[in-house]
């Protein structure tokens, strides 16, 4: 069986400002609305190592901060589904929600692997 080949550059959804975004190499950065929440969601060209860098160091998808909390970028809540399934990723593109999907999301704990 053949090896699938993994694009060097995906489509993703975020929440980021555009022009960090394009500093960082990001192509075709357009705003949208997010069909599920209703939010004005970022899509952007990245390479995995740009998306990785956007991520939050540490076991939580959260920056702690002397402002507070800044969330990762790539991480979301959906608000019509119970709070403990809410959570969601656009990184994995998975959920709590979503079948053999996450667990800890909603609490905001990390589950991408990036650490």
């Amino acid at each position: 069986m053949e090896p699938i080949a993994r694009r060097l550059v995906m489509d993703y959804y975020l929440y980021e400002n555009k022009e960090r975004l394009e500093s960082l190499g990001a192509k075709n950065v357009e705003e949208c609305k997010d069909e599920q929440t209703q939010k004005v969601i970022l899509s952007a060209d990245l390479s995995e190592e740009v998306a990785k860098l956007l991520i939050p160091k540490g076991s939580y998808c959260y920056n702690r901060t002397e402002k507070g909390c800044i969330p990762c970028p790539f991480w979301d809540k959906m608000p019509n589904l119970p709070d403990q399934s809410s959570g969601f990723c656009h990184y994995m593109q998975e959920g709590d929600f979503t079948k053999d999907g996450t667990f800890l999301l909603w609490d905001q704990c990390k589950e991408c692997g990036v650490y």
